[in-house]
């Protein structure tokens, strides 16, 4: 029986070659076991980057004690300190222009003595003269001569104020603020502040004013 089956097939097979191929007769390539070309490109760069990253790697622990090497320590580029009671170097010489020596010729030249610039004293101010004394018991009251008709101003003792010192001593007879020496513009001359009152000129008329009135 199998005989005749594979008769048949044979006779199916020579009518259809003769029609054209069938799919008994192409045959079938054998798959490929090898790499293809491209593929062997690719690890043959990677193998390269490889290498070149094992010796980048390989050389860096060797860079960086060759850098330290060449950069001075810093112990050398900080000045030392300098220890207590220890001495320092002396600094270096430093030469200094000297001007020409001049010859000796035997004189001496004459010292000088230093400039001294004193100011010239200033005299003292002189001392104010004393105001006279004026003997007061020996004038007349200002109350008396205007009783008696003579014709003097009309004044008014407003303030008097008496002080050792001259210059601290002032009455305000009509108002008007008077220093012993100083007059009124009508004449009326203040000779001299006592304590209890002051002493006038007018018209070389001179008399005494009490404190009292």
């Amino acid at each position: 029986m199998s005989f005749i089956l594979d008769a048949l097939k044979k006779s199916e097979s020579e009518r259809h070659r003769r029609s054209g191929p069938v799919l008994m007769d192409v045959r079938i390539a054998a798959p490929r076991r090898r790499l293809p070309a491209w593929a062997w490109i690719i690890v043959g760069v990677l193998a390269v980057n490889l290498l070149v990253l094992a010796w980048l790697l390989w050389l860096s622990p060797r860079r960086e004690p060759a850098q330290s090497a060449l950069s001075p320590p810093p112990a050398a580029a900080a000045p030392a300190a300098v220890a207590p009671g220890a001495q320092l170097p002396a600094p270096p010489a430093v030469q200094q222009a000297t001007a020409p020596a001049v010859p000796a010729t035997g004189l001496s030249e004459p010292q000088l003595p230093p400039a001294t610039t004193s100011l010239p004293a200033t005299p003292p101010a002189p001392a104010a003269a004393p105001a006279p004394v004026i003997n007061i018991a020996a004038l007349p009251r200002y109350q008396d001569l205007a009783g008696l008709g003579v014709a003097l101003p009309t004044l008014q003792l407003n303030l008097h104020v008496h002080d050792p010192l001259p210059a601290n001593r002032y009455v305000l007879l009509n108002g008007s603020k008077l220093r012993e020496g100083e007059m009124l513009p009508d004449g009326l001359k203040v000779l001299q502040i006592v304590p209890s009152g002051v002493a006038l000129e007018w018209r070389s008329q001179k008399f005494f004013l009490g404190a009292g009135g």
